[in-house]
């Protein structure tokens, strides 16, 4: 969808929402935006990981993932299984993510335990 057919749907929804008293301040966007639901903010804490491996779905905005520094770390993607290619988190380590997502896969090293805290906003809720 281009810009321009985004701002005629924008106009057209502006032009059906309920019409209420505002000071000659208030812009039309700021009305929309009282009808659009914030984030719904999301913990998945203690999420136990062994090397056979987890999949969360989170449909949402991921923030971090965090290890727990008594346990393993923690191999992740985002969107795709853990093979070949994976990011790594440590032990007492958070890794700051801050990208949209359907799924987070987790996979602990061979034969190792791993306890993992995600936290996310979800959109859409």
């Amino acid at each position: 969808m281009s810009a321009v057919e985004e701002l005629h749907v924008l106009k057209r929804i502006l032009g059906r929402l309920p019409k209420t008293e505002f000071s000659s301040h208030d812009r039309p966007l700021d009305r929309l935006m009282d009808f659009i639901a914030p984030p719904d903010h999301v913990f998945y804490p203690e999420v136990k990981v062994t090397d056979e491996g987890v999949a969360l779905d989170v449909n949402g905005f991921v923030i971090s993932i965090r290890a727990d520094p008594n346990y393993a770390p923690v191999k992740f993607n985002l969107d795709r299984p853990v093979d070949n290619e994976y990011s790594v988190v440590w032990p007492g380590v958070i890794k700051i993510i801050n990208r949209l997502t359907n799924k987070v896969y987790l996979k602990a090293p061979q034969g190792q335990v791993s306890v993992v805290r995600i936290e996310a906003l979800r959109l859409g809720v």
